[in-house]
């Protein structure tokens, strides 16, 4: 009886690799956070409540909630003073 093959390992398509400069602010600050490298991300998502994940090169998923900055009013200038 012949041998079971085994199948040969498939790279990642290099065409769908997410340029730096299209990620988030979020998902940079994070991914700088934990010191993960942006070239090596797996995927990412930013969730509109602030929640962020990071799946890294090795497979490990990072998730922050990101602190919302709070709106504030323009500061009122006084007339002729």
């Amino acid at each position: 009886m012949p041998r079971a093959k085994r199948k040969t390992a498939v790279p990642f398509n290099p065409q769908a690799r997410v340029k730096k400069d299209a990620l988030p602010a979020e998902v940079i600050a994070l991914a700088s956070q934990y010191e993960i490298d942006l070239a090596g991300l797996l995927d990412w998502k930013v969730y509109p409540n602030g929640k962020v994940v990071l799946i890294a090169a090795n497979g490990m998923k990072f998730v922050a909630q990101m602190e919302e900055q709070p709106i504030t009013e323009p500061e009122e200038v006084p007339d002729g003073a």
